[in-house]
């Protein structure tokens, strides 16, 4: 097949690949939420496994997957290759993904930093041109932006003076969502209060905008939230706690799903 292609991702010895369409990959790149990834993958995918050397028709143990994605869900390890893995790619594709890559840790700046002096974000043109002024600067076409960015901003910091934007929200975990959602938790934000109750647990977190798009995507819901003033204080945060939104009308019809 002319549009197949072969992704794959190494780690010390150890070496993961899986077979694409190239044609569906250049929209999977365009997708953030982990939910339309994972809708996605099956779409792209040419042969629905794992490989350890494709070529040579060798699948992937569930050791092997899980040292490398820590997880053997297949498809939890699919978007983590996809995402981390390398692909073939010519000098034009290579030039075109550079430069979204670019623009795409640009915005993760404007959206998760502030200007201290007036509060708001750095214009994107200042922050290009910033990193025009980072010497020995290299985008990779293929590593997730937030891993970049957090890369950059250790050099950025001493070109443009950073806030992050912060907000303080509460978030509920059912019983059945308390293990993977933890994690979830420690890893995009910092929990400052947790509660046990009957129906689970609820989390006072301080996180940013776009990581706290990775967790009300594992959620399901979407929380109001507060930002954090400068200067305050973790124990004087306001606690903004998930509610409904307002009373239902009596005479309210229900959805009607459509059907084929």
């Amino acid at each position: 097949m002319s549009n197949q292609i072969v992704i794959k991702y190494k780690k010390k010895k150890t070496t993961l690949e899986i077979v694409c369409d190239k044609a569906y990959l250049k929209d999977y790149r365009l997708l953030n939420s982990i939910k339309d990834k994972r809708n996605y993958i099956f779409k792209l995918l040419v042969v629905d496994t794992i490989f350890s050397n494709y070529k040579k028709g060798y699948i992937a143990s569930t050791s092997e997957i899980h040292s490398i994605c820590n997880s053997t869900d297949k498809a939890d390890a699919i978007i983590f290759i996809l995402d981390n893995g390398e692909a073939p790619l010519s000098s034009g594709e290579r030039t075109q993904l550079v430069k979204q890559k670019r623009t795409a840790i640009i915005h993760y700046f404007v959206s998760n930093y502030l200007d201290p002096v007036g509060k708001k974000p750095h214009p994107a043109a200042r922050i290009d041109n910033a990193l025009k002024s980072i010497k020995g600067l290299v985008i990779d076409p293929h590593k997730p932006v937030e891993f970049q960015a957090n890369e950059i901003y250790k050099k950025l910091k001493n070109i443009i003076t950073f806030v992050k934007n912060s907000l303080t929200t509460t978030v509920t975990l059912t019983h059945t969502q308390l293990g993977k959602g933890l994690s979830i938790l420690h890893k995009y934000s910092t929990i400052l209060n947790e509660s046990y109750h009957d129906e689970g647990a609820t989390f006072d977190i301080e996180t940013t905008k776009n990581n706290y798009k990775h967790i009300i995507n594992f959620i399901g819901y979407d929380n109001k939230s507060t930002d954090i003033k400068e200067g305050d204080k973790p124990s004087k945060y306001k606690k903004n706690k998930y509610k409904s939104h307002g009373k239902q009308k009596k005479n309210r019809k229900p959805n009607r799903r459509f059907e084929q």
